[in-house]
């Protein structure tokens, strides 16, 4: 098999991934994100609604803590869909 090979990367890129969540660090940054979306999101509950230039502030907090929270789930997802692609079992 070829490294290069779109498939495998993404297989490799998933393992990866994977690895990574399951790592100290990987559970920091996790928890760092979760801990962020809720934060805002408390905040978020509380501006006042004529303060726009707050709330797009706290939900563009929201988004991309849980941007990075997907971006993992969905690299580890892809990995195994493309190492059951390869494996012949999709």
């Amino acid at each position: 098999m070829n490294r290069e090979e779109p498939l495998v990367e993404t297989a490799i890129l998933g393992k990866m991934a994977e690895d990574f969540i399951g790592s100290d660090i990987g559970q920091y940054v996790l928890a760092r994100a979760s801990m962020e979306a809720q934060e805002a999101n408390e905040a978020l509950k509380k501006v006042f609604p004529l303060r726009w230039k707050r709330i797009m502030e706290l939900q563009n907090r929201i988004y991309r803590a849980e941007s990075i929270q997907r971006w993992l789930m969905d690299a580890v997802s892809d990995g195994e869909a493309a190492k059951r692609t390869i494996e012949g079992d999709d």
